[in-house]
């Protein structure tokens, strides 16, 4: 640090810092808080900073240092604050800071820690806020995190090394409202006891973790949670039964991700109750079997829903009227049934791309009625029978690529299809299409790459346009 910044180090110049920008005084000349974000600050972190023994509030978070955490901060037995996070800091966390008695917020995530956090941090009784996430922090956490937290808000620790298992006295931490540990290499079964019977818990994400078990039953008992993350862990048996009855206690419950676990068993219809609060619901690739419920339609708000590469049977839930519904993934199920003429009619806008993956099954005409629908349309390689639409109803004018590849499509290329102005890719290969080539095909001028072979085509190519 500069040679200015060292003498504020030292109490006894501090009549000539407290004017300098982010350097806060008492009223007897004493430094009590350094706030200096984002100032472009390079080297170590001074030692001597620790003979600031009034100091308060440390924040000297986005800048460049460089090496260890200083031992020496654990003199600051006044601090309250210490946000040292988006910096370059590196080395482990001195177990010295664990004798902050008024530390209320630390934070140092992302930044280069290693090594185990200190046990006795956790045993600071003012603790609120723990920031340590997006580091390459390892070893476990203590079993008693809780025994003396009862002021602790956030325990925020993804993007970390961390291994172990989940402390069983989470509970104990009554105040707690956002606790993520995603992105770690925790393992074992979440404890029975564990019951998150938490007042004030809005956010739980246990994602992309090496978890094993059931799930309790209890784990939706904090009636204020809005976001709920368990995917990409190890999770097997059934989803509790309890599971769907619990949450239409949850009026603000917001985000459900279960996906790529191994559940098994089935969605319960009173995921419907949701209908005020949830916007996303995820259980892609967690093995669910039985029908998806028909309740699903009454999700009014939702906004996305993948229920992918499971198990599924049964008929495509009627979503008509999840008018919010921005993306839907089905694929890779045992879908049965007719796609619900009111299905692609509800999108207002499809980002990237609309995926139909269903077998042995007509697509209704409503499927050429969307808006917004921008980019892609795959349907393809899912044995697909019938006609394709003679009308095109809807504005896909944005429509770039376009593959219904290897289905069982029988009759004409239909004329409408020279509407889709924007086509730069289409393949209509491996079907049973027969007559002409429509001449309403030269219109595409943008056309780069068509594939109609293995058909049973005939008559001449046009000759106009992109032919």
């Amino acid at each position: 640090m500069s040679r200015r910044t060292q003498s504020c180090t030292d109490d006894r110049s501090a009549t000539s810092v407290c004017s300098w920008t982010g350097v806060s005084c008492s009223v007897n000349g004493r430094v009590t808080a350094l706030n200096l974000p984002d100032m472009n600050l390079h080297g170590a972190i001074p030692p001597p900073l620790g003979n600031l023994s009034l100091l308060s509030a440390l924040n000297m978070s986005g800048n460049c240092f460089d090496g260890d955490l200083p031992s020496e901060l654990a003199n600051l037995q006044s601090l309250e604050l210490m946000d040292l996070s988006h910096s370059e800091l590196s080395g482990e966390i001195p177990m010295e800071i664990g004798d902050l008695r008024h530390l209320q917020i630390f934070d140092a995530g992302n930044s280069s820690l290693t090594g185990s956090i200190p046990a006795n941090i956790f045993s600071i009784s003012s603790l609120k806020w723990i920031y340590l996430g997006n580091n390459k922090l390892s070893g476990t956490l203590p079993i008693d995190i809780c025994c003396n937290q009862s002021r602790l808000e956030v325990l925020f620790l993804p993007l970390n090394q961390l291994n172990g298992e989940v402390p069983s006295g989470l509970d104990r931490c009554h105040k707690l409202r956002l606790h993520c540990i995603t992105f770690n290499n925790l393992s074992g079964q979440l404890p029975s006891s564990i019951e998150y019977r938490l007042p004030k818990l809005t956010l739980l994400v246990l994602a992309q973790n090496k978890l094993s078990g059931k799930l309790p039953s209890c784990i939706t008992d904090a009636s204020t949670l809005k976001d709920l993350e368990l995917g990409h862990n190890s999770f097997s048996g059934f989803l509790p039964s309890s599971f769907g009855n619990n949450l239409r206690l949850l009026e603000f419950l917001w985000h459900i991700s279960i996906a790529s676990t191994a559940y098994g068993g089935v969605l319960p219809a009173s995921i419907g109750n949701l209908s005020d609060s949830l916007l996303y619901f995820y259980v892609k690739s967690s093995q669910l079997k039985c029908n998806i419920p028909m309740e699903i339609g009454n999700l009014s708000r939702l906004i996305e829903f993948s229920v992918s590469n499971n198990d599924s049977v049964g008929p495509i839930p009627a979503v008509g009227r999840l008018q919010k519904l921005e993306g839907l993934s089905l694929h890779g199920n045992k879908l049965q049934g007719s796609i619900p003429h009111d299905l692609v009619g509800t999108f207002k806008c499809v980002r990237t791309q609309f995926v139909i993956k269903f077998s042995q099954r007509l697509c209704p005409i409503r499927c050429w009625e969307l808006k917004g629908f921008d980019q892609h349309g795959f349907i393809q390689e899912y044995q697909l029978s019938g006609n394709l639409p003679s009308t095109i109803n809807g504005d896909l004018n944005g429509l770039s690529y376009l593959s219904f590849s290897e289905n069982s499509l029988q009759g004409p290329i239909p004329e409408s299809f020279g509407h889709l102005v924007s086509l730069e890719f289409w393949d209509l290969s491996r079907n049973d299409l027969s007559r002409v080539i429509p001449k309403s095909m030269e219109a595409l001028s943008h056309l780069k790459y068509l594939n109609f072979s293995f058909n049973r085509l005939e008559g001449e190519i046009p000759t106009g346009g992109s032919f």
